[in-house]
């Protein structure tokens, strides 16, 4: 009979267990944690201005996604064959960065780029959002989201 309630209490008790929502709060990152996601981003970006799509495949999960300024949405197949066109990007600088971390394993990051564009070293400026995942141990860009910053406003 003993085993018989408490069956029926945990069976009572089990939906109410389930319904509880895990609340995943945000950290800012350890200095290490900080410091290697900064250099894998200066890299992934270096990479991209020089259309180095090795070096990029390595630094994205299988299921990356890509949204650019243009509002266009890629995932990791097409978004590589993109950034393997030539491409004149110079003086690229990010700033306003801002990391924080989930669970120990995910990381989203903004901030703000500025960069020259072209023969002509047109400056653009964008606001980014980035997602970041660790993979066997390896943090890598899951997903990205760019918005073109209109300096006419």
């Amino acid at each position: 009979m003993p085993k018989f309630l408490l069956l029926l209490a945990i069976l009572f008790c089990l939906p109410a267990w389930a319904q509880q929502k895990l609340s995943i709060q945000p950290e800012s990152p350890s200095i290490k944690v900080r410091q290697v996601l900064l250099q894998k981003i200066q890299s992934f970006t270096e990479a991209w201005g020089r259309s180095d799509t090795v070096a990029l495949g390595k630094l994205l999960t299988r299921e990356y996604r890509h949204n650019d300024i243009w509002g266009k949405a890629l995932h990791r197949k097409d978004w590589l064959a993109y950034a393997a066109l030539p491409r004149k990007i110079s003086n690229m600088e990010m700033s306003e960065v801002e990391i924080l971390i989930y669970n120990k394993n995910m990381a989203v990051v903004t901030g703000k780029m500025n960069y020259q564009l072209g023969e002509e070293k047109i400056t653009q400026q964008i606001r980014f959002t980035q997602l970041w995942t660790q993979d066997h141990n390896q943090w890598k860009r899951a997903s990205f989201q760019a918005t073109l910053i209109d300096k006419s406003k």
